[in-house]
């Protein structure tokens, strides 16, 4: 089974939310929780159903411009696994559950600033 979650918006880069926890935990602990929650609310329009297999990611990240760093732009995945898990898209995120992600970036300057994860039971 291959399903796709689309997410009309960008995360925050690695550095962004590093710089939050240095700062103040709670604002870093509120956006996780903020961010987890915009994710569910597209799962739940994408109407993804529950994986009874281990799956594969296929990530792709569709920026507007080249200004972020590649390991930044992917460091969003890990909203992206929590939020599956939070709703129960996938049992867990361990490697018995998960066992590839692939990413890909594009840049469209027009339409930019999307998230499309394909997720396939292997």
């Amino acid at each position: 089974m291959k399903q796709v979650l689309r997410l009309p918006f960008r995360l925050e880069s690695y550095n962004v939310y590093t710089n939050m926890n240095r700062g103040n935990f709670y604002e870093a602990n509120n956006y996780k929780k903020s961010v987890q929650r915009d994710i569910i609310a597209y799962i739940k329009k994408c109407k993804l159903q529950k994986c009874t297999k281990p799956v594969k990611l296929n990530i792709l990240w569709i920026e507007k411009t080249k200004k972020r760093d590649v390991d930044n732009v992917q460091s969003g995945q890990k909203f992206i696994l929590d939020a599956l898990v939070q709703a129960k898209i996938l049992e867990n995120d361990g490697p018995k559950y998960v066992t590839q992600i692939n990413h890909k970036i594009d840049y469209d300057s027009i339409d930019g600033d999307k998230i499309i994860v394909e997720i396939e039971e292997v």
